[in-house]
């Protein structure tokens, strides 16, 4: 057996005859700059007469540029996907686009190879190995395989001397896992704020218009908004007051999808569950309201803030935003507000001598929402005094007092004593 080899342009019959060996190789020499194309014909003796025959047919051609400069390499680049610009639904199809080119190689001749890396480990792509006859650009529909993780795609274009030229784009993620949803917010069951946050997280980053489709209340509330957030993983659900005391169920349905393309949906739909309070959500009362004083100056108040809203929520002193301070003259009479102030404590001197006023307050939040009164309290101012007593004054005094006292006694312990009687005149004789 040997093997005759054909050239174009060339001769009709064959440029040599190479018998069969180990190594089947054959240089063909003194060619002018030019292409020329190579085809091989296997020859076998068919008799015993030792007659040669060809086969009936020749290898597929393989074509080489001749030039004296030497083989220009060839250049290759993928225009689509972009760099780290996609997410893929595993088993889902990308597009793959590539520009090729050589100087001596016509496009068609180039020979191509497309794989995918996920780490160290290559694979091919199905149906891009090894082919020619291609022009540029070129598009090719990647079938991505059933993996979770980040792929790259890597292009290998070889020209007709084994030049070879590369490309490559990193960071193409697939996504083969159904994304789940939990409910972080409200986290209670029972007695949930009719003005609740509700925020569902996902495992991943959603499809937004198809994820705010898939989620709903039974029963129905209308006009929800959405707001995302932690990219595009979390959802916050604005919603008006839910109806008091009532069970509520949160669905997501399978309609919900990841942010992947064309996205992979819920494996099944998610529900939770949770029944409101039995009343509005509005602060607490102050409690333990108390006069601290009460003179002519004025009469001063101190209480206790709230710590829960009405259903039980938790109410931090962040989300109080003032107390309302109310006065009467009566336990019955009219109330009257006199001050707003962001603190537990408050002085009133707007007062009279004299005189009983009874106290109010009420916390206001942060969204405005009002509490009702606290405990009442009452104080009354001194009554007025014929004159005004001074303690310094009384102590002027008395230091006073007590040195006119001790001045007296030193001035009679000066005083002469008492002279003695006169004596008796002699009797006359």
């Amino acid at each position: 057996m040997s093997y005759s080899l054909y050239r174009t342009p060339g001769p009709g019959s064959p440029i040599a005859t190479v018998p069969t060996a180990t190594t089947m190789t054959y240089t063909d020499t003194g060619l002018a700059d030019g292409r020329y194309c190579y085809t091989v014909q296997v020859n076998y003796r068919r008799d015993l007469a030792g007659a040669v025959y060809g086969t009936t047919g020749r290898s597929e051609e393989r074509c080489r540029t001749v030039s004296a400069a030497g083989n220009t390499l060839p250049t290759a680049a993928i225009t689509s996907p972009g760099i780290g610009g996609i997410c893929a639904t595993g088993g889902s199809t990308v597009t793959v686009v590539w520009t090729m080119g050589d100087a001596e190689t016509p496009d068609g001749g180039l020979r191509v190879w497309l794989n995918y890396s996920v780490g160290a480990n290559v694979f091919p792509i199905p149906g891009m190995q090894d082919q020619n006859g291609l022009s540029s650009p070129w598009t090719f529909q990647w079938a991505t395989p059933a993996i979770d993780g980040t792929a790259t795609i890597l292009l290998l274009v070889m020209d007709e001397a084994d030049g070879r030229a590369t490309d490559s784009v990193p960071g193409v993620r697939i996504d083969s896992t159904a994304p789940t949803a939990t409910l972080t917010q409200p986290t209670a069951t029972t007695n949930v704020a009719t003005d609740a946050t509700v925020v569902i997280t996902f495992s991943e980053a959603m499809t937004r218009a198809a994820t705010e489709l898939a989620i709903s209340f039974s029963p129905s509330v209308a006009s929800l908004t959405f707001t995302w957030s932690v990219g595009d993983s979390v959802v916050t659900v604005g919603h008006p007051a839910f109806a008091v005391s009532t069970p509520y169920t949160l669905t997501v349905s399978t309609g919900a999808r990841d942010a992947c393309s064309p996205g992979k949906a819920l494996a099944s739909a998610f529900q939770a569950s949770f029944t409101t309070a039995s009343g509005t959500k509005v602060p607490r009362a102050p409690s333990n309201l108390r006069v601290t004083s009460a003179v002519a100056a004025g009469i001063s108040l101190a209480w206790d803030a709230p710590t829960q809203y009405t259903d039980g929520s938790p109410l931090s002193a962040a989300q109080i935003r003032g107390y309302d301070v109310y006065r009467a003259t009566s336990a019955n009479g009219t109330q009257t507000k006199i001050g707003t102030i962001n603190a537990t404590s408050f002085t009133d001197p707007n007062v009279q001598a004299g005189t009983e006023y009874f106290y109010w307050v009420k916390v206001v939040d942060t969204q405005s929402r009002e509490s009702a009164f606290s405990n009442s309290v009452s104080g009354r101012t001194p009554a007025t005094q014929a004159f005004p007593v001074d303690p310094v004054w009384i102590v002027v005094a008395v230091i006073a007092i007590i040195l006119l006292i001790v001045g007296v006694l030193l001035v009679r312990g000066r005083k002469p004593a008492t002279p003695p009687p006169p004596e008796a005149p002699p009797p006359t004789p």
